[in-house]
């Protein structure tokens, strides 16, 4: 039964208790020949009885009286009270009285009833929201809703019926179905067409604000345009509860979430009515700005290479193409806490936690997936035109980029070398070292030591022998210094 029943029942039993009083009354009085001045006199007479002992009537009017308020208003009242429960879903007597009261209410019009289906408001005749006395509101399996009392939030509730206070009113409506939201052109839209003829400067404008939905410049200044979907729900609390009045999940910290901590969009024209991002948007303008991040570290070439990237993940097949891996980057950095990080030539230069998925999470929303298709970019003809432009710009960033990674791999050459250098010439003295700890002998003296150090220099040279005749071979240099150290330690051996 819809929540305008409500009305319509309650008129038909007060309808009911008011002819069927007026029939009696009108029977009663003739059947005892009673007057209408004598009934108004008798009435008064009645009232300051009961006010003032001294005072009484005949037992025929206090007995009408009696007939009318206990036989009909308390029937009317019974009635009323069982067709309470039948107008809404109640079980409880605590739900059962506050179903009578908002029906009782409903006549004099001073609370709303409405029902929510789908996330959406559905109201008809008196149901209006403006009303500010308690009311009810019946939502269906995949509604949720947050209720506010004079602007401050008071509760977020789900499936099923909830009495609203007086002057409590909803905020914003919530649809707990599994969402999917999309951005950029339409289907067999080019955006980067100039205003066609035809096309009016609405039309026109819309198109091209489709455009900056996914806008994107790679690492050489080409304008990419594609399509980006994303998959989500609202955050279930994994509890059983939330499953026990739908099979979507309730969980009323993430619709509270979700409705009071509403996203800024900075990007918004000046004309527009609002500036906030609705919570079921926030997802995929999020997962639009996450694609502009990874597209300016690749160049229009590198777009659709095969990629060679070693990254760990979790999908089904692992990303073959540079644009296949911002795909799969993106859903990684809206559905995992840690992510694969990325330098500005997009090389992987380790992990990083992921902002957006923790944005996510203060939004009560949990993203299922990420689709990111259609990529369009701009004719060949001002391709051509744009890159005669800016062909030397790009080249000397590009200079700059091959001479910092140049230096990058010296330094890091320089580091190894120096390290197997360091390891190769102090082996035979670490040995010795090893050995003394081990048979609890003295440790070598300073010539001993600086014998070790130069066999381990002696060794390092013959295992990075040049190939081909030498001039001058630094070998013999080190055999004469070992040669020099032990007749010296020799000779202080003898002494």
């Amino acid at each position: 039964m819809r929540l305008s029943d409500i009305t319509k029942q309650t008129k038909k039993v007060f309808a009911v208790v008011v002819i069927a009083a007026g029939l009696y009354l009108y029977l009663t009085f003739g059947a005892l020949s009673i007057g209408i001045r004598d009934l108004f006199f008798d009435s008064i007479k009645a009232v300051l009885s009961f006010l003032f002992p001294q005072y009484s009537i005949s037992p025929t009017i206090r007995a009408i009286i009696f007939d009318v308020l206990v036989l009909f208003i308390g029937a009317g009242a019974f009635w009323i009270f069982y067709f309470s429960q039948f107008v809404l879903p109640v079980k409880e007597i605590p739900d059962r009285i506050s179903a009578f009261v908002r029906l009782l209410s409903s006549i004099a019009k001073s609370g709303p009833a409405i029902f929510i289906q789908d996330g959406e408001q559905k109201q008809e005749g008196f149901e209006k929201r403006d009303r500010k006395g308690p009311g009810v509101i019946l939502l269906d399996t995949a509604s949720a809703a947050v209720l506010s009392n004079r602007g401050a939030f008071t509760r977020a509730v789900g499936p099923g019926l909830v009495f609203t206070e007086k002057n409590e009113t909803i905020q914003s409506t919530l649809d707990l179905h599994t969402q999917r939201r999309t951005l950029g052109p339409k289907p067999d839209e080019s955006p980067f067409a100039p205003k066609a003829e035809e096309e009016n400067e609405e039309d026109y404008d819309y198109r091209q604000r489709r455009r900056k939905q996914t806008s994107g410049l790679t690492r050489d200044g080409i304008e990419v345009v594609p399509n980006i979907s994303v998959t989500f729900r609202l955050r279930p609390s994994g509890r059983k509860e939330d499953y026990e009045k739908t099979n979507f999940g309730f969980n009323p910290e993430s619709v509270r979430l979700a409705v009071t901590r509403e996203g800024i969009d900075p990007k918004a024209p000046t004309d527009a009515g609002s500036y906030k991002i609705d919570w079921d948007w926030l997802p995929v303008h999020v997962a639009a700005d996450i694609w502009r991040e990874y597209l300016r570290k690749f160049t229009m070439n590198e777009l659709f290479e095969i990629t060679s990237h070693e990254i760990s993940h979790t999908g089904p097949t692992r990303p073959r193409t540079i644009f296949s891996l911002i795909n799969f980057l993106t859903r990684e950095r809206l559905t995992n806490d840690r992510v694969p990080k990325l330098n500005e030539t997009g090389k992987v230069v380790g992990r990083h936690n992921s902002e957006e998925y923790d944005l996510m999470n203060e939004h009560g929303i949990e993203v299922l997936g990420v689709n990111i298709t259609n990529p369009l970019v701009e004719e060949e003809k001002k391709l051509i035109e744009r890159w005669k432009a800016t062909w030397l710009q790009r080249a000397k960033a590009e200079q700059k980029e091959i001479e910092k990674n140049h230096r990058e791999r010296t330094e890091q050459g320089q580091k190894v070398a120096l390290q197997d250098f360091s390891v190769t010439i102090a082996g035979p003295l670490d040995k010795e070292l090893r050995a003394a700890d081990i048979k609890m002998n003295g440790k070598p003296d300073l010539v001993h030591s600086l014998e070790l150090l130069a066999l381990g220099t002696l060794d390092y040279l013959r295992q990075n022998q040049p190939q081909g005749p030498v001039i001058d071979d630094p070998k013999s240099d080190v055999i004469e210094i070992i040669d020099w150290l032990r007749s010296h330690r020799n000779g202080t051996d003898k002494g």
